[in-house]
């Protein structure tokens, strides 16, 4: 694996444990005709996936290329001696491309942070990134993290109104207008724009587990654990005890989303919503154990790798 800083923008989008899972997949190429499974290897070589093998009796040439994209990735190439329905029916995952566009089939979930009305032990993080900005140069002022702009204007907000945030449609307008009124170039400070556009997230409280998750979470199966239960209802069962000693919300995911900032400040951010994360994932993590141990399972039934997928997942829960 390369330094973290030569994966520093995709480590924002998708996380450690998304990097990780990147670097330990391998991925085949069947065939290299036409552009798209070199241009899919290539934006799968440059991120760090963990190898790849190009099948086909043209490939060498192809692949040796492919690899000078990435010293970090192995790769490697085969002449075909099998066809594609062995690969499937060896249970082998194959994708095939439908179109020249991929949009209409991936999409990016976002990273949502934590409501900062929620959040109320950030003034010690936010003091440390705004600390000092009236004399801060235009490059340092134009990357302060929206976040910690929008911690300093609810601050000043609440000074001014006995601690309350914004409610009315007109106060969160006039809230939005500080915020926007604190930059010093509208038009080049992308950070200002990107705090006005989430100015919600400073006076709005979180809905917590989404229904649909709350419907299953009542459902009899997870009130009503044995030890022929599925993980997935134990861990459904021990949500529902964790969301009633939360206010109803789940733990917390501890991403944040990408956004304009130095490396320095962003780091910071990221610490601040990991470290409320893992102690919450590990107050859930006990909560899930001790469902084991009543129904008389072992803990190795639920692995913590497991616990934390389903923890960072919540709000996207389903069952198919």
């Amino acid at each position: 694996m390369a330094s973290t800083n030569k994966y520093d923008r995709q480590l924002r989008l998708w996380g450690a444990a998304g990097q990780e899972s990147l670097a330990l997949s391998h991925v085949v190429l069947l065939g290299c005709e036409g552009t798209v499974g070199c241009e899919t290897l290539k934006n799968l070589i440059l991120p760090g996936v963990g190898g790849f093998t190009c099948i086909d009796k043209e490939m060498w040439v192809v692949s040796s290329n492919l690899q000078e994209l990435n010293p970090d990735v192995h790769g490697s190439f085969l002449v075909p001696d099998c066809s594609l329905d062995e690969f499937i029916s060896n249970d082998v995952p194959a994708a095939s491309t439908v179109k020249t566009s991929l949009s209409e089939y991936l999409k990016q979930s976002d990273n949502v942070p934590y409501p900062l009305a929620a959040m109320p032990s950030t003034s010690g993080a936010k003091g440390t990134m705004i600390a000092g900005m009236p004399n801060m140069d235009q490059q340092q002022h134009g990357h302060v993290p929206y976040v910690a702009l929008l911690m300093e204007a609810l601050s000043r907000w609440r000074s001014s109104h006995s601690g309350a945030v914004p409610s009315t449609f007109a106060e969160k307008d006039e809230f939005r207008a500080a915020l926007k009124g604190m930059s010093r170039d509208w038009n080049l400070e992308m950070n200002f724009q990107e705090g006005v556009r989430e100015a919600y997230t400073a006076y709005t409280n979180s809905p917590g587990v989404p229904e649909h998750v709350r419907e299953m979470m009542e459902r009899a199966d997870v009130k009503n654990l044995t030890k022929d239960s599925t993980s997935f209802c134990v861990l459904l069962s021990a949500l529902s005890s964790f969301t009633k000693s939360h206010a109803g919300m789940p733990p917390l995911n501890g991403s944040i989303p990408d956004m304009t900032s130095d490396s320095e400040s962003y780091i910071k951010l990221q610490s601040l919503y990991f470290e409320r994360s893992k102690k919450e994932l590990e107050e859930f993590t006990c909560l899930v154990q001790g469902r084991l141990a009543e129904v008389g399972l072992p803990l190795s039934y639920i692995p913590p790798p497991s616990i934390a997928t389903f923890a960072k997942n919540v709000p996207y829960l389903t069952v198919v």
